[in-house]
Order: C-alpha cells, then sequence, then structure tokens
C-alpha cells in the first residue's frame, strides 16, 4: 500500500467517524428544539401566569399567547448556537430558570 492510499484511508475513517458524530450532534439539536422547546414554553407559561397582574382567566390566556414564541425561540437557538452542547444547555437553562421561578412565585392567585 502506497503512502497516498495510506492517507486516503485514514482520511476516510475520519470522516466515517465524523458522519455519526454529526448524526448525534443532529439528534441533540432536534432534542433540544422540540422537546425542550416544549418544556420551554411550558415553563414559561407557568411563571407568566403566575407574574402577570392580571385576573386568573386573561393572565392564563396572556401567559399561553406568549408562551407560544418560546418554542419556535429554542428552535432558533438550537440550530444557531455553534455546538449541539450549547443548544442543550441554553434551553435546559432557561427552562430550568423559568420553572424555578414559577416554583418560587407559588400557586397562582
Amino acid at each position: 500500500m502506497s503512502v497516498m492510499n495510506a492517507i486516503v484511508h485514514a482520511r476516510d475513517r475520519r470522516q466515517a467517524g465524523g458522519r455519526w458524530q454529526r448524526t448525534i450532534a443532529l439528534g441533540a439539536r432536534i432534542a433540544a428544539a422540540s422537546v425542550g422547546g416544549y418544556a420551554l414554553a411550558a415553563a414559561c407559561a407557568a411563571f407568566l401566569a403566575r407574574a402577570l397582574p392580571m385576573s386568573r382567566v386573561e393572565a392564563a390566556t396572556m401567559a399561553t399567547l406568549i408562551a407560544l414564541l418560546a418554542m419556535p425561540a429554542a428552535a432558533i437557538w438550537a440550530f444557531a448556537t455553534a455546538t449541539a452542547g450549547r443548544a442543550l444547555g441554553g434551553v435546559v437553562a432557561a427552562t430550568l430558570l423559568l420553572g424555578a421561578a414559577a416554583w418560587l412565585l407559588g400557586p397562582p392567585s
């Protein structure tokens, strides 16, 4: 086997391993966009329903309408970041932050 063949085969092996890494990274981004976006929208709605100074029905309706914007925002974030880890981390951090804030505000009044 010549040196050139060895270089070509080594490059092919690296690309084959990179294909699985890219597939896993894409799957992580899709999970962050779909499942993470849904969780973020739910946490956003729970927080806003408790935080908005309106009647319960108006606050819940307004919170749901605003929270609908969180899911596409999470999807944009998931595919705009440089790495899949940052995509997952950002969505999880925002979800936990809003969920904790909603929990601290207590039951809706």
